[in-house]
């Protein structure tokens, strides 16, 4: 039975002169639950992983792991006794030794501390148990110069899985790797966690990683918290532009209530009239302006035709992508430009007059006033220049 390794984090804070990295932090993490930290350098995630690891001290708060308080008022318990597993950016693998003999250091170090029931045979079947885990069999002998960027990774994360932590925690793993290689990581480590039942942080910048490998998504800005929910949640109702964009690209439409209860209707500044859905505990009132997310792919785009009475626009740009076509077009009614991805082998060209097709219920009322759109630039990363999705 695997030990209790569930993670409780209060009012955590980290105060580096007068920068405050990490402000009020609450989260529980369930024993194996696999959590994501997502946000932007500098909004916070590195320096939580690293007072869950040991490796900077709180300014204030707790921290729990199974029931110990490892850090808080008068507590600071060593990273080496918090049976924590750390995967670095950077492997962090010891170029003279061996696959085995990396894979084996803790349980090395924890033999010389204390005597580890088996000696050395049980070291040795531990370490080739992890490299089976991590589909590295058979590779023991070689040294990291030897492998691949996607094996030494692996090496790196059998290492932290051999001594059988409460938490793993991975400080993002998969950024020195190429596109397949990522893809395939990913998918390792997700099953990896989900066999083992290991508890898990992972922090990243990349919204794939988030979306493909969280139960939940803790997504931070300068330090604070903005949501926290499954990543279905979190993409398909954010609570703000900073989340939406960190997840994907968005569309920001004002619009105007019409009726609030017991549906939520808007009039579209496109002339539209739809039903959206709200984040739970918001309210507005009739009349008020808001502002709608709607994502790419849920906005539909036809040839216009002459009768048509819904909302007009001119294709800006359109790139075709195999099986799908990235449009940006410049809708009546709308300050910016809006995205629209599509399936179709046959894309419109530039300059097509379209008509733009917004259903009910597939956007989103944000907690942002209206005139949030000219008062606060784009997220990082998400500026209209790019097509890309990815």
């Amino acid at each position: 039975m695997r030990r209790l390794s569930d993670l409780k984090i209060e009012g955590l804070q980290k105060v580096f002169g007068e920068a405050t990295a990490v402000r009020d932090l609450d989260l529980h993490i369930e024993s194996g639950e696999s959590i994501v930290l997502l946000g932007p350098s500098g909004c916070g995630k590195t320096t939580t992983l690293r007072m869950v690891a040991g490796f900077e001290r709180p300014t204030g708060g707790r921290i729990t792991i199974g029931g110990t308080v490892v850090a808080g008022p008068g507590v600071f318990v060593p990273p080496d006794q918090r049976e924590v597993g750390v995967v670095f950016q950077s492997y962090a693998l010891w170029p003279h030794m061996t696959v085995a003999d990396n894979v084996g250091f803790g349980l090395t170090v924890r033999r010389r501390r204390k005597t580890l029931e088996g000696g050395r045979a049980s070291i040795a079947g531990r370490v080739q148990s992890a490299l089976e885990q991590v589909q590295l069999d058979g590779l023991g002998s070689r040294y990291p110069h030897e492998l691949s960027g996607g094996q030494q990774q692996r090496v790196a994360l059998a290492r932290a899985l051999v001594t059988e932590p409460r938490v793993l925690l991975l400080d993002e793993p998969l950024s020195n790797l190429d596109t397949r290689l990522r893809e395939d990581m990913r998918l390792a480590i997700r099953n990896i966690q989900r066999e083992s039942g290991v508890t898990m942080i992972y922090i990243t910048h990349d919204r794939i990683e988030a979306l493909a490998l969280a139960d939940r998504i803790v997504a931070l800005k300068a330090g604070e918290t903005q949501q926290i929910g499954p990543p279905e949640q979190l993409y398909q109702n954010p609570r703000n532009r900073f989340v939406a964009l960190s997840l994907g690209p968005a569309n920001f439409i004002p619009a105007t209530v019409q009726s609030w209860a017991p549906d939520v209707v808007v009039r579209l500044d496109t002339g539209q009239v739809v039903g959206i859905n709200t984040p739970p505990g918001m309210t507005r009132r009739p009349s008020e302006k808001v502002l709608v997310c709607v994502r790419p792919p849920d906005i539909g785009i036809e040839r216009r035709k002459d009768d048509a009475e819904t909302a007009g626009g001119t294709v800006r740009e359109a790139v075709f992508l195999g099986d799908e076509t990235h449009y940006i077009v410049d809708v009546d009614g709308l300050p910016d430009p809006v995205r629209i991805v599509q399936r179709t082998l046959r894309p419109m060209d530039r300059g097509t007059q379209v008509t733009v097709l917004i259903d009910s219920g597939v956007g989103n009322l944000i907690d942002e006033p209206a005139d949030a759109l000219a008062a606060q630039p784009p997220a990082e990363g998400a500026q209209l220049s790019s097509l890309s999705v990815s």
